[in-house]
């Protein structure tokens, strides 16, 4: 399997992986805490989202990664 990202415009393709343990661990909890405080603080906009989100880190040109845990700040 491959995964296909957007880079400056240039559609990529790299193998699909699979995550270790720890890493799966890690991403699970910092999502977990990133959205624990999301719930405590309800004056703040926002969500937290995971698994290979897709992320577009710039508009031109096209930039778009999928990233293991992304916080989005502001209305939904």
């Amino acid at each position: 399997d491959q995964t296909l990202e957007l880079i400056e415009g240039e559609l990529r393709s790299r193998p699909m992986t699979t995550r270790r343990p720890r890493h799966s661990r890690a991403i699970i909890q910092t999502g977990r805490l990133v959205g624990n405080w999301l719930e405590a603080n309800p004056q703040v906009a926002g969500c937290v989202d995971g698994g290979e989100v897709r992320c577009r880190l710039t508009p031109d040109p096209h930039t778009i990664v999928g990233i293991d845990v992304a916080v989005w700040l502001g209305a939904e």
